[in-house]
Formats: structure tokens, C-alpha cells, sequence
């Protein structure tokens, strides 16, 4: 498979041997934190049901999605490869790569990098960063330590808190 870019997986499942396993956001990492947040990347994958090879090509293994304007970092995408009877035993590939022989049960997971923030996380709504939590777009703690938001166990938030936790991080 080359050249797909974004093809429905009912396509490609109907013309080559593989079913998609997953193909959701990603939930192993948080997008970079900003007024305005990164994009939350995807995780797609895909296993083979007949030995072949796979070719792969994607971009921002190394170099992390950076912010703007006070915004923080993204993060980085992988690509891994296991096969479904030894899941444990994950080879981490490279951006790029071309010929990789494959087996019956092999399963090529990409994690799409997750973008950067855009503007200063202190000037995100606590509203908003209420909601990031609510979606799993942002932790408990990513909300306290970096956009300055204070919830409660129960995501309740506590505006007089989180006035006085802004403008002590504000210096």
C-alpha cells in the first residue's frame, strides 16, 4: 500500500487484505496548550491478514509541532509495528519507510503528531478548559499547572481559584 494519503478504510479493506483495527484521536498524549489549543492527532491501525510488505511515509518524528505567540509545543508522531500474537514485542519504525516485510496478524499503528498552541494558555476561557477536560483533550493537572484553571475532582470549576492560581503564574 503507497500513496493512500487518507483512503476510507471500507475501500481499502475491500481490495486489500487488512482490516482497521483502530482509527480514532489519540488518547496516549495531550495537544499542545495555547488560548486557542493544538489539533488532537489520530491513531490508525491497520493488520494484515496475508504476509506482504508495507510502505509507509508521514512526517514530525523528531521535529515537535511548535507553538505560536505563547502557545506550547505539540507532540510528536510514531509509527509502531507488532503482530497481534505478540503484542508486547512493538518495533518503533521510522517516519519513512519502504519494503518492510510483513506476516499474517502484523499491525502498523501511526500516531499522528498533535499541533501546537496558539497563544498564551492563561487567556484560554476556564470554560473551555473545562470542557478540554471533560473531552480528554486536557488533564486535571495540565489544566492547574499549565493553563491555570482549578476543577475539582468532580470538573466543577472554582472561578475564585483560578483567578488567584492565573495571576500567580502570571509572576
Amino acid at each position: 500500500m503507497a500513496n493512500t494519503r487518507n483512503n476510507p478504510i471500507e475501500d481499502l479493506g475491500m481490495h486489500l487484505p487488512m482490516i482497521c483495527d483502530r482509527y480514532e484521536l489519540r488518547d496516549d498524549v495531550q495537544p499542545g496548550a495555547g488560548k486557542y489549543r493544538g489539533g488532537i492527532g489520530v491513531v490508525k491501525a491497520q493488520r494484515v491478514l496475508t504476509a506482504g510488505f508495507i510502505t509507509h511515509e508521514s512526517e514530525r518524528h523528531f521535529d515537535v509541532p511548535w507553538g505560536l505567540f505563547g502557545g506550547c509545543e505539540g507532540v510528536v508522531g510514531k509509527t509502531e509495528i507488532y503482530n497481534v500474537a505478540s503484542p508486547e514485542q512493538v518495533a518503533s519504525m521510522p517516519s519513512k519507510f519502504s519494503g518492510y516485510a510483513s506476516k499474517a496478524g502484523d499491525v502498523m499503528a501511526y500516531y499522528s503528531p498533535c499541533g501546537g498552541g496558539y497563544g498564551n494558555p492563561l487567556e484560554r476561557s476556564a470554560e473551555q478548559v473545562r470542557e478540554d477536560v471533560l473531552d480528554d483533550f486536557c488533564s486535571l493537572d495540565q489544566a492547574y499547572e499549565v493553563y491555570g484553571v482549578v476543577l475539582d475532582e468532580q470538573v466543577r470549576l472554582d472561578i475564585e481559584a483560578t483567578r488567584a492560581r492565573r495571576q500567580q503564574l502570571q509572576g
